[in-house]
């Protein structure tokens, strides 16, 4: 059985202490695996979310991702007045994993408000991507009002972002044309089954 990340770390952190795995595979776990990684992942999402900055739009985000080596993540959206600034959760949390020199993502939960559950925008998505070609990703709410029942929906990055561009594309046509690769990424491949 794969080890799931453990939730000691001060809940005010930005990144957790978890059991090291060696290229953990989400998609290759058994569901109870599965599940137990994604209730912690959704517990911290939540926490994260409680801590957005969120003054214009009140849409508060958070975000939990785990790395192949079993390392979280966190992060919540931050506003700007001047919107273009703004950065989502997704992004945050993406942030802080290359900060600690980690470079693939092995899933992500993403804790919103509202009736449903958010999508990420397009360029967090597509930021995903660079360190990602597929991962799991749970969608859920968290709801402000009794009268609204949480719901988590069980989603993919490729369903999310079908036909997706990334860096092995790069890669190959920088390396058809006799250049070094210099990104200091390595394209993750997920196996689905």
């Amino acid at each position: 059985m794969t080890k799931k990340p453990t939730t000691t770390a001060s809940a005010r952190k930005t990144t957790k202490t978890v059991v090291p795995v060696h290229d953990l595979d989400v998609f290759a776990l058994d569901v109870t695996e599965r599940d137990e990684l994604f209730s912690t992942l959704r517990e911290l999402a939540t926490d994260a979310r409680t801590r957005a900055y969120a003054p214009y739009s009140n849409y508060r985000v958070g975000a939990a991702l785990v790395t192949k080596t079993g390392r979280v993540f966190l992060g919540c959206n931050v506003e700007n007045a001047t919107y273009g600034a703004t950065t989502c959760a997704e992004r945050g949390a993406v942030q802080q994993m290359v900060a600690a020199g980690e470079r693939e993502i092995a899933a992500i939960a993403i804790a919103t408000g509202g009736d449903e559950p958010g999508a990420p925008c397009g360029i967090c998505r597509q930021v995903l991507r660079e360190f990602a070609r597929d991962l799991p990703i749970e969608l859920f709410n968290v709801p402000e009002e009794k009268r609204v029942k949480p719901k988590v929906i069980a989603t993919s990055l490729a369903a999310l972002l079908p036909l997706s561009f990334g860096p092995e594309m790069l890669l190959e046509d920088a390396h058809a044309k006799g250049a070094p690769a210099t990104t200091g990424t390595k394209p993750s491949k997920s196996k689905k089954k």
